[in-house]
């Protein structure tokens, strides 16, 4: 397909057309993760319509920087199903993450983490991962830094 309409250079013309690519070319590496499990762009935002979703996306304040996001990552790109999220706020509304409920309050891992460890999140990440500890032990159990590791010579 060739779209002759002065919007190449345009930044949002790209985003709508990697959203269409991602949904619907079978030999995209994310094609499974999209249109193969029904994910759709809807016709409002077709290709031959891209002023309509740039419109959109300035209208709801899209700037360089910022990434559109499905609310509802069960459903397809559309006006009542998308928003302007920040990269950070995009990757916490992603199917893989890990909820914990943790005195009573489901929240993400990474939330956990930041409110509840005593611990760096290196070092928790070592005992949840590594060694397989329980998220309790993980998170509360003290943390006491031992003294640095002399540094290894190098073999001349």
């Amino acid at each position: 397909m060739y779209y002759i309409h002065g919007l190449s250079y345009e930044p949002l013309f790209n985003v709508l057309s990697r959203m269409h690519y991602r949904c619907e070319n079978e030999k995209h590496a994310q094609y499974k993760d999209y249109g193969g499990r029904g994910i759709t762009v809807c016709d409002e935002w077709s290709m031959d319509n891209a002023p309509a979703f740039i419109s959109w996306a300035k209208e709801y304040g899209w700037q360089p920087g910022l990434e559109i996001d499905r609310i509802d990552n069960d459903k397809g790109y559309s006006p009542d199903n998308c928003r302007i999220v920040t990269r950070k706020e995009n990757c916490r509304n992603r199917k893989s993450n890990h909820k914990v409920e943790i005195n009573g309050e489901e929240m993400l891992l990474c939330d956990a983490v930041v409110k509840y460890a005593v611990c760096p999140k290196k070092v928790f990440e070592a005992r949840y991962y590594h060694y397989k500890w329980s998220l309790a032990k993980s998170l509360w159990y003290p943390y006491i830094p031992g003294k640095p590791r002399p540094e290894k010579r190098k073999s001349q």
